[in-house]
């Protein structure tokens, strides 16, 4: 793998992003499962890699372990004999795991965690300081160090830890909840009972994905608030092994003065076993009865358990054992009661709930005794009543900076934690004070400040990776660590939301303050607010920024390698695009996003072009369609320069009548099937002799497989039988044999080919693809991809069988009347596209009035046209303005004729004529911009040079459906800039391409 470092930071970049591995993924963490589910992980226990691309990070979306069924045993090969079935079993090669588990991510994976990594991010909350760009280092589960990215920098140089950046996250500590419903109230009648420990009902294998996918990594138990004193508290963490989960198994003493405590049943001793000489006592009364009797209730059971030990579940060790009291208060005169209680037993602890605190907020500061302050649900009917309810958060309790304020969410619900901590931040002098409230100040009132809560050095490695602020709405967490290990990732496809202080649109027309969704490499929404998807990146460019459409080079010659060959119409050079290399991504950094691949020289004056991006892992995402344009040359005297022209035209309106017929008569063919009549085939019906090239069958045979990179240690390899029928082939593998049916379904193009594999039993979260090229005859290189995870796969067949070969007479007509389609003629295929309509001309005139001559013929055909002129341009303007012909500058900005100078940029866009830009280069494409604002120099407007670069060359392309505008349905083809991109001193910041962040 070849890796491009980064000026300003240790990171490095893959060539092929298909290779690109994120260094948590060997984190992941998952409840114990069957010795035999985690005996087909042996071998995959790994470090991470040691460098990693920053902007990458936040494409990788693996979906953590779940519970479920485990995956089909080897008991479904169903071997022959005893003996097989050993030889299979032992035949199971790491491959199934590597390929299965990892790249298709199983729900039943549980990985060890790896050493370490440094996270950089654009702002980072440690719970304590907010940095700015910052970076965290993280050992064994710990964090070592957090600080600023350029004071760390240089002391991390030389570090084998692995870099990931998530250049517009916000990280914070995992949250830490001080209130929570995870463990149900005990049942237990008795009003005073200190033995209950809400640690014994946690399920410490449970798995809490829905709770951490809030950010929420440790919790406090409550036995409840039914009782007067209902038993000990505990604090959990939700994620991690189950012997390390909890963090204290008794951390208070659980009291409650709320009206919900008054009136428990009386106790009633049933003698067991029973018998006639035992009497059944009276029902033993209890109190509380009133609010008055709380606390005396309390104190006099307080003086009994001195007495007897036993009674109240050990009341008088609990007590004695020094625990912190928590006290479930809401009413202002409960809250008073409680720092009553407190202060007289000079008890530390601290209030939970604080419904009226507004009207008791100066007795608590004075106490200093912590709050932690439960906001109200909103809504529920309330009936017949005066007095106002209170609901979410209509006051904020001033208690001063020495005492300790965390939040709880309504009804103990941890879903609803942000919500509460959204209606806290207005009331805080600085928005992200209110991080604190959910993260080091519930830690230290819990005990636990040592490892939780906190993101400075010796704290345990928890933290959630947030697209923008937690207080704001559409805040969602992208990904939650526990220990330094990845707890929780999106299980949905990624989202972007790029935020911009103007958005160009057109000439016309800007956003200022807008947004642009992004949804599936598509633009999928614009506005000044757009919807926000759960879990979407945020990226806000910030003051300054400008965004626009990604360029496009109308005429280049980007991926030829320097091949100057000819080509011709039924040539298709998007056979010649794979994924980009290191000269793409030279053009993709300067902006232009898209090019018109085109050959160096054509063929008897025609030829095929493409439209192709910058920038992909594949052909498929770098080219949208085969052919784009038909490229003619015209030259010569006027009345001969379109003959070639005139007769290519001919030979295509002949192709295209063909099809036309067949059409209408399979048409007439369908419409007779369907209504039941009898169809004769004629049998002086004409017959076309068809012969089959002979040649071998690129693909039938055996192929053994090496698969290597992701998050594969080792390259593994295996064998597949396919056989070719067609341009479709079907494969099964056949050693190692899988511990599940597989079968690989797909088609061959040329030398491409694209497959999909398909497994028995809904085990996946998606279906995995195979992209690959035939390199020679026995050779293939390519991927396998689910969802945003890729392995390389190299191929070589090693037994091949001979195809047959035959002559037949090819019939117009099948057996059954349906009419045959007539024979693809490649070099007229393109030519049927642009008398259809479907793809423009592109036509490169040379010579007196030749141009004009081009214009009226295909002006009169109705054929989208584009003209390359030169200087020859200036004697046309009204007929072009006239027949609407786009034109594509010279690479020259200005000319001089007769002594006076004439820009071509200026003179043409200022008539109304459509313009584009073009480099004629390969990699020299990076100059694109640098001709647009040579182009302003010389008079062209500045909006109007920039509509050239982006929708002026999608028009005279016709590719304005997919490229060249920020509008809902097009590709998210993005570029941000600081300042209008041909403005002096504008920069450009960073490169999208259909959605995906281009490295720079």
């Amino acid at each position: 793998m070849t890796w491009r470092k980064m000026l300003d930071s240790n990171v490095f970049f893959p060539r092929n992003l298909s290779q690109w591995k994120h260094p948590l993924h060997s984190m992941m963490k998952a409840p114990p499962r069957r010795a035999r589910e985690q005996s087909l992980l042996k071998g995959l226990r790994k470090k991470p890699l040691e460098k990693h691309p920053p902007r990458m990070a936040s494409r990788w979306r693996r979906n953590p372990p779940r519970r479920g069924k485990p995956p089909p045993t080897s008991r479904r090969i169903r071997p022959r004999n005893r003996r097989l079935r050993e030889e299979n079993r032992m035949r199971i090669s790491p491959i199934w795991p590597a390929i299965l588990c990892l790249l298709l991510w199983l729900p039943t994976v549980s990985l060890e965690a790896a050493d370490g990594f440094i996270l950089r991010a654009a702002t980072i909350h440690t719970g304590v300081r907010v940095i700015e760009d910052g970076a965290i280092v993280v050992r064994d589960g710990k964090v070592v160090e957090a600080g600023r990215w350029e004071d760390l920098a240089p002391s991390l140089a030389t570090s084998d830890l692995p870099l990931i950046h998530w250049p517009d996250a916000y990280v914070t500590p995992g949250w830490v909840a001080a209130s929570s419903n995870l463990v149900a109230p005990h049942p237990s009648p008795e009003s005073i009972h200190a033995d209950f420990r809400a640690a014994d009902g946690y399920d410490r294998y449970g798995d809490h994905r829905r709770l951490l996918e809030t950010g929420v990594t440790t919790a406090h138990l409550s036995p409840g608030e039914h009782r007067l004193l209902s038993g000990q508290g505990a604090v959990v963490k939700l994620v991690g092994a189950a012997d390390q989960r909890i963090l204290r198994v008794s951390a208070d003493l659980s009291l409650s003065l709320t009206d919900a405590v008054d009136g428990a049943r009386p106790l009633l001793k049933i003698p067991f076993p029973a018998s006639s000489d035992v009497a059944i006592t009276a029902p033993t009364p209890q109190r509380p009865r009133s609010r008055i009797g709380r606390l005396l209730a309390l104190s006099e059971a307080l003086e009994r358990s001195n007495q007897d030990p036993a009674i109240h579940g050990g009341l008088a060790e609990a007590w004695s054992s020094g625990l912190p009291v928590r006290v479930a208060a809401s009413k202002a005169s409960e809250i008073l009661a409680a720092i009553s209680f407190l202060r007289g037993k000079d008890r530390d602890g601290y209030i939970v709930g604080g419904t009226e605190i507004g009207q008791v907020a100066a007795a608590v500061a004075a106490a200093g005794i912590p709050l932690v302050l439960r906001i109200q649900p909103v809504g529920g009917d309330v009936g017949f009543t005066d007095r106002e309810p209170v609901e979410g958060l209509t006051d904020w309790p001033q208690l001063g900076t020495d005492t300790l304020l965390a939040l709880a969410p309504p009804k103990d619900d941890l879903r609803q934690l942000r919500w509460a901590l959204v209606q806290a931040a207005p009331h805080m002098e600085r928005p992200d004070d209110a991080i604190a409230l959910v993260t080091q100040h519930p830690a230290r009132i819990l005990g636990v400040e040592d490892r939780v809560g906190s993101l400075e050095a010796g704290a345990d490695a928890d933290l959630v990776i947030w697209n923008e602020g937690p207080w704001k709405v559409t805040a969602h967490p992208l990904e939650v660590i526990a220990d330094g290990a990845v707890a929780w990732q999106p299980q949905t496809e990624p989202t972007t939301v790029i935020r911009a202080e103007t958005i160009w649109l057109s000439p016309e027309n800007r956003i200022d303050g807008g947004e642009v969704l992004i949804e599936q490499g598509k633009i999928a929404a614009v506005g000044r607010r757009v919807p926000h998807p759960p879990h979407s990146r945020v990226i806000d460019a910030g003051s300054g920024s400008f965004l626009v459409p990604g360029f496009i080079d109308s005429y280049g010659h980007l991926g030829l390698r320097g091949d100057s060959g000819s080509s011709g119409t039924g040539d298709r050079l998007y056979r010649l695009i794979g994924a980009s290399d290191e000269p793409e991504h030279r053009v993709a950094r300067s902006g232009v996003t898209s090019q018109l691949l085109t050959p160096m020289r054509l063929q008897r004056g025609a030829a095929t072009a493409v439209v192709v991006k910058t920038s992909g892992r594949t052909r498929s995402q770098r080219v949208s369609q085969p052919v784009s344009v038909l490229l003619l040359e015209a030259s010569g005297h006027p009345d001969e320069a379109l003959g070639g022209i005139s007769r290519l035209m001919d030979q295509g309106k002949k192709y295209l009548e063909s099809w036309k017929k067949y059409e209408k008569s399979l048409a007439e063919w369908e419409k007779k099937k369907a209504a039941g009549e009898k169809i004769e085939q004629k049998e002086d019906e004409d017959e076309e002799e068809v012969v089959e090239e002979e040649g071998p069958d690129p693909l039938t045979g055996i192929w053994e497989l090496t698969i290597s990179g992701g998050p594969i240690p080792e390259a593994e390899t295996a064998k597949i039988s396919i056989k070719l029928d067609g341009l479709e082939f079907e494969g099964r593998v056949v050693d190692p044999i899988p511990p599940f049916p597989v079968r690989v379904v797909g088609t061959l193009d040329g030398t491409t080919i694209e497959a999909t594999i398909e497994i028995e039993g809904d085990v996946l979260p998606g279906v995995p693809k195979i992209n690959a090229e035939l390199e020679g005859e026995d050779s293939l290189v390519g991927t396998i991809s689910l969802l945003q995870f890729s392995v390389d796969v190299v191929g070589t067949r090693t037994s091949k069988e001979a195809k047959s070969f035959k002559v037949e007479r090819r019939k117009k007509r099948d057996e059954d009347g349906r009419p045959n389609a007539p024979r693809i003629n490649l070099a007229l295929e393109p030519v049927r596209k642009v008398l259809e309509g479907q793809i423009p001309v592109v036509v490169t005139p040379t010579g007196l009035e030749v141009a004009a001559k081009v214009i009226d013929f295909f002006s009169e055909k109705k054929i989208p046209l584009t003209l390359r002129l030169g200087q020859e341009m200036r004697l046309y303007r009204d007929l072009l303005a006239e027949k609407s012909v786009s034109v594509i500058l010279p690479a020259e900005s200005s000319f001089t004729i007769q002594r006076q100078s004439f820009a071509p940029g200026n003179f043409l866009s200022r008539s109304g004529i459509n313009v584009a830009f073009q480099s004629q280069a390969s990699d020299g494409a990076r100059s694109l911009q640098q001709q647009a604002m040579q182009a302003v120099e010389r008079g062209m407007s500045a909006d109007a040079a920039l509509h050239a670069l982006t929708g002026g060359a999608a028009q005279a392309l016709g590719a304005a459906d997919r490229v060249g505008a920020i509008e809902s349905g097009l590709d998210a083809d993005l570029l941000i800039w600081h300042g209008h991109p041909l403005e002096a001193g504008s920069r450009l910041q960073r490169v999208f391409i259909d959605g995906e962040e281009v490295p720079r």
